[in-house]
């Protein structure tokens, strides 16, 4: 019997919310991103729920996954992530996914496909463009914490990727992300951005038509 992944995926956890075109005054930023980003996140999860956890070859395909994780942690910290938020560190999981590629044997692979486009300069525009990007891995942790507890106890599994992640975290980082004054549409952007890497890793190559 397979088991699911839902709730693995970036971004905050979420149901049924369609993307928002306005910006109601009473929408916190969290909630903002959350409704942007609904369609891309659903089509992430149902393509990484297809993914049995408990066969060893699947697995292997969830960590392969999130190959793109790494180049957009790394971004986001060599961009400044850790002034916005201090505990940024604490939402950093590239190291520990590594970490479970090479016990298994596996090539760390590289994303060279972000960011997709140039970084605002402007102190706003900027710092929307980094919490948009952050929220996607921010709300990615938080998930894998229900996951790694559904997987805990596979004999010989390395799960430092799934453990590394803190949910206790995640309350500190909407209060941060809903303190700041952010560009929505310019957050939303680069919010997309993060999920449409995640895609285009996940999803199976398609095998062209003779």
């Amino acid at each position: 019997m397979k088991k699911r992944t839902s709730g693995s995926r970036g971004g905050d956890p979420q149901s049924g919310a369609t993307v928002a075109e306005s910006n109601p005054p009473t929408q916190s930023n969290r909630q903002f991103l959350r409704t942007a980003t609904a369609g891309q996140h659903t089509e992430l999860d149902e393509l990484l729920g297809q993914i049995d956890l408990g066969d060893p070859m699947g697995y292997r395909q969830f960590l392969a996954a999130h190959a793109w994780w790494g180049g957009v942690e790394s971004w986001l910290t060599s961009s400044g992530m850790t002034t916005l938020l201090p505990q940024w560190t604490g939402f950093c999981r590239a190291g520990a996914l590594t970490a479970d590629l090479t016990s298994l044997g596996m090539v760390a692979a590289t994303t060279t496909e972000w960011p997709r486009r140039p970084l605002p300069v402007e102190g706003r525009q900027r710092d929307s463009a980094l919490w948009g990007a952050a929220y996607v891995l921010a709300g990615a942790s938080l998930g894998a914490r229900f996951l790694q507890r559904r997987t805990a106890g596979k004999t010989g599994r390395p799960d430092a990727f799934l453990c590394s992640a803190d949910a206790t975290q995640w309350p500190d980082f909407v209060s941060a992300l809903d303190s700041h004054r952010l560009d929505r549409q310019v957050a939303a952007v680069w919010a997309r951005d993060v999920f449409e890497l995640a895609l285009s890793v996940a999803a199976p190559p398609r095998v062209a038509a003779e």
